[in-house]
């Protein structure tokens, strides 16, 4: 029977992650000069690594109180940041370093730089460049050496880009993989999907096909027009082509794609041995979980959950769209008492739950997110949890603030 024991010296820890090989422990902690001016996540920060034993190894940084970072969009803290163990590997450690001295208003090219270093480099050893990018880093998606994905953004043109990347060989050029308004939900080619390895990390699953090539599967919401569409596409990340192998109904049910439940090898997997876990619910009906599986893709229902809450199990939804003065087209969902008849219930008193979102176009703001079939999820702190006192609730109204036209307007004052 193991017992517990104390490790380290005391001090003020915010995280403890160990490597993916279990070798290895990534501590962070904060300590003084502490300041009243700015939340604890800018305090002075150190972090090390430790063997799992708790004995120390070697010191990655120590980072001063950030009291300075400019007050604008994408400004980050000096030093490195974003220090986090490789999903693909033992125990090879990644991060990322500004060149703007963290102000987003110095023009300067590379912005952000990527780094890689195993947990223990040998003597004069640096760490390796990863990827220079000119957007603010916004995280990777790992898989293998052959293949990864380096996200970066920028808030003011709210553009966002997707880089392929090869990180076990310099000889491979990255490569642009999407790049897109990160406002423009209908243009989102969906997310990679993930598989566990046998450490308990997550990486980009690759699958195969007949023919040759290299296969990812893009988890998408799918934004319409007439709402969100889950989807999930084949993707060749060499040729850009994908296939539609799965979508949710939109008639009556909104369905999405919750995990892979393939085994998973060494190598790729085949994709006609695909096998899914998948979610699906109605307006009135709660949701509910599948299993399918191909060549045939059949669900099967491993769920049979009971209403959470039957008082309500009648409440009327229905999404709506509308136009502001300016133009916008605008949507909000509408919430109505179980029972409720207009003609003879009369006018109810209605709660409008909203909170206003910036967008750079019309045409953004205007867009449909959310689906008129999603389930009406009641929590302890939800506003329809005002349907049982009679009251009508509008939910999520767009309220947008358009960036571009309220400067406009202001230059002309």
């Amino acid at each position: 029977m193991e017992r517990l024991r104390p490790i380290g010296q005391p001090a003020v820890y915010t995280s403890l992650d160990p490597s993916p090989d279990d070798k290895y422990l990534l501590v962070s902690s904060i300590h003084r000069p502490y300041s009243y001016i700015v939340p604890c996540g800018r305090f002075p920060k150190k972090v090390e690594i430790w063997t799992t034993d708790g004995k120390f190894v070697r010191e990655i940084c120590d980072l001063p109180l950030a009291e300075d970072i400019p007050i604008a969009f994408n400004s980050v803290r000096k030093g490195k940041r974003s220090i986090s163990w490789r999903a693909d590997k033992p125990s090879s450690l990644y991060w990322v370093e500004t060149q703007d001295g963290g102000d987003a208003k110095v023009e300067v090219s590379p912005r952000d730089i990527v780094y890689t270093e195993s947990a223990e480099p040998a003597d004069g050893e640096e760490p390796e460049i990863l990827h220079k990018l000119d957007l603010r880093y916004g995280g990777i998606s790992w898989c293998d050496d052959s293949f990864a994905l380096v996200y970066e953004s920028w808030y003011k043109t709210r553009r966002t880009r997707t880089w392929v990347i090869s990180p076990g060989n310099k000889d491979v050029k990255p490569r642009i993989l999407f790049d897109r308004s990160s406002e423009d939900a209908y243009s989102d080619p969906g997310s990679p999907m993930l598989r566990r390895t046998p450490a308990g990390t997550y990486v980009i699953a690759k699958f195969k096909k007949q023919e040759s090539g290299t296969y990812i599967l893009l988890n998408g919401r799918g934004a319409t027009p007439e709402g969100n569409i889950p989807f999930l596409d084949l993707f060749d990340i060499n040729t850009g082509s994908k296939e539609r192998i799965w979508q949710s109904d939109k008639e009556k049910y909104y369905e999405s794609v919750v995990a892979l439940m393939s085994q998973y090898n060494d190598g790729e997997l085949d994709i006609e041995l695909l096998k899914i876990l998948t979610s699906k619910e109605s307006k009135t009906e709660n949701t509910q979980y599948f299993i399918q599986a191909w060549p045939d893709k059949k669900a099967v229902q491993i769920t049979n959950f009971p209403h959470p809450y039957p008082q309500l199990a009648s409440l009327q939804k229905e999404m709506i769209r509308y136009q502001r003065k300016d133009g916008v087209q605008l949507t909000a969902t509408l919430y109505l008492p179980p029972g409720y008849d207009p003609s003879k219930d009369g006018p109810l008193p209605c709660l409008v739950w909203s909170y206003p979102g910036e967008f750079k176009s019309k045409d953004a703001a205007g867009q449909v997110r959310g689906s008129p079939n999603e389930f009406s999820g009641i929590g302890p702190t939800s506003p329809l949890l005002w349907l049982a006192r009679g009251f009508a609730v509008l939910s999520g109204p767009t309220i947008p603030s358009l960036v571009r036209v309220m400067k406009k307007q202001m230059i002309g004052m």
